[in-house]
């Protein structure tokens, strides 16, 4: 993956996050849950299973969504630093 990939991936995830931390309804924050949980299950498999750990099921799941969420991005920023480090040898 390139990392303008990358960065979209992990600007979508993190305005999730945000707009996680602002609901004020319940009901809201469990549809951005869900949400998260079904775009994740498209990610590509081996960038899913990067992101939770080595699992193939369970990021985003009901009552880990801060936690996988602050994972993932800390995940994802440190590819983007990854690949920006390589691009200069």
């Amino acid at each position: 993956m390139t990392k303008e990939e990358y960065q979209a991936i992990y600007n979508y995830l993190s305005s999730l996050s945000g707009r996680h931390a602002s609901a004020k309804r319940s009901s809201e924050r469990n549809r951005i849950e869900r949400e998260a949980f079904y775009y994740a299950k498209n990610l590509p498999f081996e960038l899913y299973c990067e992101l939770n750990d080595d699992a193939a099921s369970g990021l985003f799941r009901h009552g880990f969504f801060e936690s996988d969420m602050s994972h993932a991005l800390r995940r994802l920023k440190e590819k983007m630093s990854n690949l920006n480090e390589n691009s200069y040898e």
